[in-house]
């Protein structure tokens, strides 16, 4: 029997499934999963802090679910339902409930509504067997950390920032190879929800959408736009007055009556203002952080509460605050900044969830006082409840997002806070000069909420709770102008308008023209800084500088998302291009930045960092211009620099700031955390054996192993690799000291059933890579697929090139059935067809089977994919020469040409504009022809046959020799540029997608293979 239709009605059972039987949706949760599933969701979400917020997510979801069984056209609700903040977080609520709906979605009893929704989203993604929901902390990208864009049927939640999600959605991602933009923005802008946190700071990114919205559709009346969902909205409890009630969901009379939101609405913050007058000038960080440290010492000595947070504004006074109250209040103290690696960030604030998240009671005042200091990255995303607050004067809203941390549950208790003010933003409003702001985060807002709190203030208290604050200030806005009002919020400006010549700039993502628009401006609006760059920390560099050298040794073992340190660009830079102390006034939101002087004279560090964009594309940073958002950047662990840059805890104490420290081969494992992040990130094992990562003791398995590793005759055998492994693992004292996570890398490597690859060596034979391309049997798989454009590493094994185009065939198939895209049938498939035909030049063929292009002719079958192709730089440069390759060679070029030929063009749709859309879609296939096709030198190209249905598709030499693919007479260009017209900017990137991403997934799960 099949089970009936969900409905609207059925999301309080759908609710009460996964939360508890006695947890009812709010009242205004409920109302606003009717209106998504109806298809009418409201542009703002305006109800306050401790509303349950995060609920939205399944709303969403619900919504999403229901609908699946309408048309495909009536849908409204987006697979990809993206989360969004405008600031580095520390503790993410929504990624973390995500977690909680994948994982009981996973496990829903089938006659469930909990069940029913998992079937839906399971047919949603065309796989009866895959995970019904994902979930994706999209932070830094960092190369070839791409899982989240495996899929376009996959329902999924991405929790993001502004610079993420915009970035991306804008063909220039920060952090994304040029190849990977076009997926990256139509997952984005087709068949998404985006849901922004805060958004009456993120101005400039809702416009930028705004005309997102408009351009999807834009073009003249013959014009054939691809359009999927796009949904905006917007989550602020302080919208704009004009907007009207249809437009908004906000409490209701129930809501201020439920049992669990009344104590929370109604409960008191009493707020004491005090003024720290020596907070200026070169004193001011000082100054502030010794009186933010008394005032909590005063409440924690007063009141014993049971925790106590400190919230500042920037990040120097954060550090200098919890090394002040560590001395008092030793291993009690908690720094959060946003700058913390995601592997610290997990450790670090587990702990802090377990003792104050909402309604916890796992803490008691025998444990002593959780201390927690942090900068405004506990602000939003953070579902804790602290007893007590400490907090520096900030923008209204700040300070509203700070207090509601503060007794978040409605406790009985008497939640006591204090707010300074430092004595540089003691200001009289007449004294501000707007264009001149006192303050880079906030403008000058701080002394204008300040003058308007101490108006409010009886006996020099204010009341932070939420009714009585948002009573204040619906009576400002409604006696007052709006602008006073706005005066008091974080600043924001307004984003330049998006012409379509910025977008026809955009589009053209490999190669980018010299002409580039800045997209941090319509991200931010001029002027306001928020990008980030990614640190990564390696004990294995040599102290010579080469690039060569380097990047050969970063290929063995490429960074990853969980070992990078997000940091402010402009505070790199500043870093890297300055001598002696440095000095950091940067928070952990958007701030003003002065434009940079480009005639400034740099100094220089001294420290070598190296940008890392791919093996092939990767520069030591010798100027600030160098520099871009989103790059990630590498540095060696022994020239140090995170205490200055960020926070590492547990680390050892910094060579930047310490002087004459060397550090020990176990400190630098300290930092560097190489294999803990693969295993995390990608679930792949990977070992390293270097002296310069640890000193082995004599007569041990680490010891012999090391010497395996630098013997220059490379005898080494799999099974005496593995031998020593299981020593390792056995021995009381093994030489070596391994953390949890790198034990289970090499029991996993050591284990008989796991296929060890062949050792990578290090250059000059100082030590060797160990790994296996059988992943780790753990970890979520929604973040675990690597997918690399890359043709000659997409496969784990050796695939044929009739059975691999058979396996796209059938994935574009399936992704055809369940997307409206019956239109563009002819031309998807007649792209797949031929998108590889240009594999069977001899040399790519003795590429994929490592051998010359003499042998490779003796095999009587074609491969698409090799499963041996080595991971070094160095190994790949000789097994390409040795198959006399060309470097830079694109197959996909041969592939359209022979496609172009008489007998090619058979399988070419016969309407002029889908023959167009299929030549550029096999010419797109894997990133490159946008618009230019890249320059290779290929004097010796051979003939090319292919026998098709009786036929003959043939590429002469001359004909290649002629009519090179970069060529700009080509008509690669043309063909771009014609289907953007057509189809639209982003029309064109889904199209492309959808071709790209079957072939990724054949490429990662084969149906079948060949022996090469």
């Amino acid at each position: 029997m099949n089970p009936s239709p969900l409905t609207a009605d059925d999301f309080s059972a759908f609710f009460r499934e996964l939360w508890g039987a006695e947890r009812d949706p709010f009242p205004w949760q409920r109302e606003f999963a009717r209106r998504l599933c109806v298809g009418q969701a409201p542009d703002f979400v305006a109800v306050p802090t401790g509303s349950g917020k995060t609920a939205c997510l399944d709303a969403a979801v619900f919504a999403l679910a229901m609908q699946a069984a309408l048309p495909v056209a009536d849908r409204t609700q987006g697979r990809r339902i993206f989360f969004i903040v405008n600031r580095r977080v520390i503790v993410d609520e929504a990624y973390e409930r995500a977690g909680e709906l994948c994982k009981k979605l996973r496990v829903a009893a089938p006659d469930s509504v909990a069940g029913r929704v998992t079937a839906a989203l399971r047919g949603l993604s065309g796989d009866s067997e895959a995970a019904p929901l994902n979930r994706v902390q999209l932070r830094g990208g960092i190369y070839r950390d791409r899982s989240w864009a495996g899929s376009l049927l996959q329902p999924m939640i991405i929790c993001s920032t502004v610079d993420q999600v915009g970035s991306r959605l804008l063909f220039r991602g920060y952090g994304v190879s040029p190849q990977a933009r076009p997926i990256h923005a139509a997952l984005v802008s087709q068949d998404s929800s985006l849901i922004i946190d805060e958004a009456h700071i993120s101005r400039p990114f809702v416009q930028t959408l705004r005309w997102v919205e408009r351009y999807r559709c834009h073009g003249s009346a013959d014009t054939e736009t691809v359009q999927l969902p796009f949904q905006l909205i917007q989550m602020t409890a302080t919208p704009p007055a004009e907007t009207l009630d249809d437009q908004k969901i906000t409490l209701t009379l129930e809501d201020y009556e439920h049992p669990v939101l009344r104590p929370r609405l109604r409960g008191a913050k009493p707020a004491r203002l005090v003024a720290e007058p020596k907070a200026k000038g070169k004193a001011r960080e000082e100054q502030m952080a010794k009186r933010l440290a008394e005032e909590a010492e005063k409440i924690l000595v007063e009141d014993h509460p049971r925790s106590i947070a400190i919230m500042v504004n920037r990040v120097a006074t954060a550090r200098s605050v919890a090394e002040k109250l560590e001395k008092e209040y030793a291993g009690r103290v908690t720094l959060l900044i946003g700058r913390l690696r995601p592997l610290d960030r997990e450790a670090t604030t587990q702990d802090i969830q377990e003792r104050l998240k909402t309604g916890a009671t796992t803490s008691t005042h025998s444990d002593g006082p959780s201390i927690v200091v942090s900068t405004q990255c506990l602000e939003v995303g953070a579902d804790l409840d602290f007893d007590t607050l400490v907090t520096e004067a900030a923008s209204l809203d700040a300070l509203r997002q700070r207090f509601g941390r503060l007794n978040r549950g409605g406790r009985e208790i008497t939640a006591r806070a204090v707010i300074v003010l430092p004595g540089d933003q003691d200001l009289p409003l007449d004294k501000l000069d707007d264009a001149a702001p006192c303050d880079p985060i906030y403008a000058n807002a701080i002394p204008r909420t300040w003058r308007w709190l101490s108006g409010l203030a009886q006996d020099g208290v204010v009341d932070f709770g939420i009714n009585a604050m948002s009573a204040a200030v619906d009576a400002l806005r409604v006696t007052d102008s709006e602008e006073t009002f706005a005066a008091m919020l974080s600043p924001t400006g307004d984003a330049p308008i998006l012409l379509p010549a910025y977008l026809d700039c955009w589009v053209q993502t490999n190669p980018a023209p010299a002409a580039d628009p800045d997209v941090a401006l319509f991200l931010h609006g001029p002027q306001r800084e928020m990008t980030d760059v990614q640190l990564c920390w390696r004990g294995d560099l040599p102290d010579t500088a080469s690039e060569e050298e380097w990047g050969d040794i970063l290929s063995l073992c490429p960074p990853s998302a969980a070992e990078g340190l997000p940091v402010p660009l402009h505070v790199f830079r500043n870093w890297l291009g300055s001598r002696g102390k440095f000095e950091d006034s940067s928070g952990d939101v958007a701030e003003n930045q002065e434009a940079r002087d480009k005639k400034k004279k740099e100094e220089d560090r001294g420290v070598p960092a190296l940008i890392w964009r791919g093996p092939a594309d990767r520069l030591f940073a010798r100027r600030a211009a160098d520099l871009h958002p989103g790059d990630t950047i590498v540095l060696r662990v022994q020239d140090g620099g995170w205490q200055s840059l960020g926070h590492l805890p547990g680390a050892p104490n910094d060579p930047q700031t310490t002087l004459g420290k060397r550090l020990t081969p176990e400190e630098v494992r300290r930092v560097d955390v190489a294999e803990e992040a693969a295993a995390s990130t990608r679930r792949r094992a990977i070992i390293r054996i270097h002296a310069a990562l640890g000193t082995p003791e004599r007569g041990t398995a680490a010891e012999n192993l090391s010497n395996m590793a630098c013997d220059p005759e490379r005898d080494w055998r799999f099974s005496e690799i593995k031998e020593l492994l299981l020593r390792l693992l056995n021995e009381e004292k093994p030489g070596w000291v391994f953390t949890v996570k790198q034990r289970e890398v090499i029991k996993h490597l050591a284990d008989p059933k796991v296929h060890l690859a062949s050792p990578e060596p290090y250059p000059g034979n100082q030590g060797f890579v160990l790994t296996s391309r059988d992943l780790l049997p753990y970890g979520d798989s929604e973040e675990a697929n690597e997918t690399d454009a890359d043709a000659l590493l997409e496969a784990a094994q050796p695939q044929e090139l009739c059975d691999h185009t058979r396996v796209v065939l059938a994935r574009l198939e399936r992704t055809l059935a369940h997307l409206p895209l019956a239109k563009w049938r002819e031309a998807l498939i007649a792209s797949v067809e031929a998108h590889d035909w240009g594999k069977i030049d001899p040399r790519f063929q003795a590429l994929l089977r490592g051998t010359t292009p003499f042998a490779a002719m003796a095999s009587t079958a074609f491969l698409a994919k090799s499963g041996s192709i080595p991971s070094s730089v160095v190994a790949r440069r000789a097994a390409r020469e040795r198959a006399e390759l060309p470097e830079g060679f694109r197959h996909e070029m041969l592939s359209v040409q022979m496609a172009a030929t008489e007998v090619g063009a058979n399988v070419l749709p016969a309407a002029p504009m889908l023959r167009a859309l299929a030549l550029h879609l096999i010419a797109t296939h894997h990133g490159y022809a946008r618009p230019f096709a890249p320059i290779t030198n290929d004097d010796t190209p051979p003939d090319v046959s292919l026998p098709m249905n009786g036929k003959t598709i043939a590429v002469s030499r001359a004909h290649r020799l002629d009519h090179p693919a970069h060529a700009l007479d080509s008509g690669l260009a043309e063909r771009f540029w014609q289907t953007h017209r057509h189809y639209g900017w982003w029309g064109v990137a889904l199209l492309e997608a959808v071709v790209r991403l079957a072939d990724q997934a054949a490429s990662a799960h084969p149906q079948a293979t060949a022996k090469p």
